[in-house]
């Protein structure tokens, strides 16, 4: 009999591919993977119609969300748990050693890294500090305050936003929404050019093993849906020089950057968690989820960089009938 995994999904919504990622790594290692999916309405989750087993959750937001996402991974003998939403990431890391007495390993980076992340402002000033090319960004006060010396156009983006909700261009101080709907934007140089994603892998002690960078041809609702992986000198340095300094990262993280005309990289955020197009990457032969996988069975681990560059990846809209 082949050995079992049991892995977690929380907030799966639509992640079906980042499910089926996971069972193509089982394949490769040899091992059954058994998925098991939370969300809020598990009858109306894609992700949850492709799990082995779906679990019906409260809001992150609620005091019982850990306690139910607890109870059910212990009752189900899960081995890794998978977050995927934003808001969610600082209550796993958070509770990252108290799950692992169970025996769950928490895919996630450390609080401080989920907190960098989280808020643009902090990752602006962070990245500013340390060297990187990165946009100049504000909160809206200094906004008001220097209005008359910046260069607009400006991008107003929610302080701790995710998946582009919320983002728009301003023209000019008129053009700010009511003050009292904005005071948790903040203000970014508005950069022209190509736009990418990195995703980045780190293993248990913080060593970046895998950085594979990928075109976004097209985004809905803050996801890839046309990109091709590209390896580029410029990204993967950026990457490597983020592996330098993100000591306490683990697992899956991606960065946003914009390449502009003149070959300038900038990187603009950084996501403590799975990209949307983490598929394409998996695809390319990165297998971050074989290798999460491989480190949960405490087995050797077959880290490397050798993914194919120039694969794209299209995505179309699929059903599920229940």
């Amino acid at each position: 009999m082949r050995e079992a995994v049991s892995v977690y999904f929380s907030s799966a919504g639509r992640r079906v591919e980042l499910m089926r990622c996971f069972r193509d790594a089982g394949r490769q290692l040899g091992i059954d993977v058994r998925i098991l999916a939370g969300d809020l309405r598990p009858d109306l989750s894609p992700a949850c119609c492709e799990a082995d087993i779906a679990i019906k959750t409260p809001p992150y937001s609620s005091p019982d969300f850990l306690d139910v996402v607890r109870g059910a991974c212990v009752n189900h003998g899960v081995r890794l748990i998978i977050p995927t939403i934003d808001p969610e990431l600082i209550l796993f890391s958070q509770m990252r050693e108290a799950f692992a007495r169970d025996g769950i390993t928490i895919s996630v980076s450390a609080d401080t890294v989920v907190e960098l992340a989280r808020d643009k402002l902090l990752t602006a000033n962070w990245l500013e500090q340390r060297g990187f090319a990165t946009p100049a960004t504000m909160d809206l006060e200094e906004l008001r305050q220097t209005a008359d010396s910046v260069t607009w156009p400006l991008l107003l983006k929610p302080k701790a936003g995710s998946a582009s909700k919320g983002i728009y261009v301003a023209k000019s101080i008129a053009d700010l929404h009511d003050p009292g709907t904005d005071e948790g934007y903040v203000a970014q140089a508005l950069l022209i050019g190509q736009e990418y994603t990195t995703n980045v892998f780190f293993d248990p002690k913080g060593r970046l093993r895998a950085a594979v960078p990928h075109i976004r041809y097209e985004v809905r609702a803050g996801e890839v849906s046309k990109g091709e992986t590209v390896r580029n000198a410029a990204l993967i340095a950026i990457a490597e020089q983020l592996g330098q300094h993100l000591r306490l990262a683990r697992g899956a993280l991606c960065f946003q950057s914009i390449i502009d005309a003149d070959g300038k990289a900038s990187i603009f955020e950084i996501n403590a968690r799975f990209g949307g197009g983490y598929p394409l990457t998996h695809r390319a032969g990165a297998p971050f989820a074989k290798w999460l996988l491989a480190e949960c069975l405490d087995g050797p681990v077959d880290y490397n960089h050798e993914w194919k560059s120039a694969l794209r990846m299209l995505r179309y809209d699929s059903a599920c009938f229940i």
